[in-house]
């Protein structure tokens, strides 16, 4: 840790959160946030049939945490109409290869519970 580069791991994390929410928009889901450089390596996001919940529970056994509800944002959350949205946040120790197989994972559930 002596050489960590925060700016290039910030970066990095920034990449990963912000191809993570593209593969979401393609399967139809609703992301939330920038995820530009000066935003965090957090991806919120809901599927218009798939409860935040249940989404949180079939990645669970699939070995992803996520975390769901409102993370503190309720106001936003019910001006935007809905009642929380799941959340998977990457940090130093997060791969690529990781967020992959997130999205992989989030692919095989939409495609059996959408």
């Amino acid at each position: 840790m002596d050489s960590f580069d925060l700016d290039a791991e910030h970066a990095r994390l920034v990449e990963i959160a912000s191809w993570v929410s593209g593969e979401l928009r393609a399967m139809g889901m609703s992301v939330y946030g920038r995820h530009d450089e000066d935003d965090a390596a957090v991806v919120s996001f809901l599927h218009p049939t798939i409860n935040s919940e249940d989404m949180a529970h079939l990645l669970d056994a699939r070995g992803y945490a996520v975390r769901t509800g409102h993370h503190c944002a309720q106001p936003l959350l019910t001006r935007l109409g809905i009642s929380g949205t799941v959340r998977a946040s990457f940090y130093v120790y997060n791969t690529r290869e990781e967020a992959e197989g997130l999205v992989r994972e989030l692919k095989e559930i939409v495609e059996k519970f959408a």
